[in-house]
């Protein structure tokens, strides 16, 4: 649970992730919340990505990672539609790179973040 919103509203990364699981092409999604300024409130949601480029490719019919990019950006708008404002996914990134896991497969969600903060920095 990402328990952080001014409005002191919970966000479940598990309900959000299934919702963008659901979208053709994406095999995973990590939620997670990115602190913009020093106040430790001002959290957005983001989701990191795990897609299939044949299958997006195929079903999207497009070839240009910026196209693949759009298209999975238009189908996250679409998901955020359906969702309080609170709840929206306002930044993503995409990679065909599995997510990190433990031995069962579940998301080791901190590992993830350490590594997403690795590339940011």
């Amino acid at each position: 649970m990402l328990s952080f919103l001014k409005i002191g509203k919970n966000i479940f990364p598990e309900e959000m992730e299934n919702l963008v699981n659901k979208i053709e092409g994406v095999k995973e999604s990590f939620v997670f919340g990115k602190q913009l300024t020093d106040d430790k409130e001002n959290i957005k949601i983001n989701v990191k990505i795990i897609f299939d480029r044949k299958i997006v490719e195929d079903t999207y019919k497009v070839k240009k990672d910026e196209e693949i990019y759009e298209v999975i950006s238009k189908k996250i708008k679409e998901i955020n539609k359906k969702m309080p404002p609170y709840k929206a996914i306002r930044g993503m990134i995409l990679s065909e790179e599995p997510l990190i896991k433990t031995s069962t497969n579940k998301i080791k969600r901190q590992a993830n973040l350490d590594a997403i903060n690795e590339v940011k920095n």
